[in-house]
């Protein structure tokens, strides 16, 4: 959601398309974009965590669950 707000808000101001015009290739700067916005979500997410911890809230453990099995008991 927070990339999209970017989007927005670049989409409001022109800079993509001052940037687009640069001599840096348009995959890099589609590459840096989705880099900072999943560095930007992983700080938040260890944040969240930091605050629950913080507050004494626990996550239930899954008792059974095995990742390899995957979705085929769906």
């Amino acid at each position: 959601m927070q990339s999209a707000f970017g989007l927005v808000f670049d989409r409001e101001l022109g800079s993509l398309k001052i940037l687009l015009t640069s001599p840096i290739p348009r995959y890099s700067l589609i590459f840096c974009k989705m880099m900072a916005s999943t560095v930007v979500s992983i700080l938040q997410v260890y944040a969240f965590l930091l605050v629950t911890a913080l507050y004494g809230i626990t996550f239930p453990v899954l008792i059974g669950f095995d990742p390899s099995v995957g979705l085929s008991r769906v």
